[in-house]
């Protein structure tokens, strides 16, 4: 089921649209479009409340496509919550590393506690 627009208005049916076809193309498209949405300064402090929920679930998500995707919209957002960005960043490689390279939503401090505790590939 492919998202009709990149819209924020399009977030108010987001929960009822993955309950009704919880498959991951749906998770997967679901991730890139609240990815997008959320990467970008147009949504409203409601909608960027329901972005984030709808992300926080997507990053626990049991396929790594799901959250493949979800790190690779939202890799260059600066408003992405540290705890958020932390949870992707300590992902397999895979997801974090893509991430890790480009988001400026990590600070010094996550960096080293992730090389700390991370794989030697996370040492980018």
């Amino acid at each position: 089921m492919q998202m009709s627009h990149h819209t924020p208005a399009a977030l108010a049916d987001v929960y009822a649209r993955l309950r009704a076809h919880p498959d991951v193309v749906v998770r997967t498209e679901t991730a890139r479009h609240v990815g997008m949405l959320f990467s970008t300064s147009t949504l409203s402090a409601a909608e960027r409340r329901t972005a984030l929920a709808i992300l926080e679930r997507l990053v626990q998500d049991v396929e790594q496509e799901v959250r493949e995707a979800l790190a690779l919209h939202v890799a260059r957002c600066d408003l992405l919550p540290p705890d958020l960005a932390r949870k992707i960043a300590e992902d397999v490689d895979a997801v974090a590393l893509p991430f890790l390279r480009v988001s400026p939503a990590l600070s010094d401090a996550d960096l080293v506690a992730i090389i700390a505790a991370g794989s030697i590939s996370k040492r980018v």
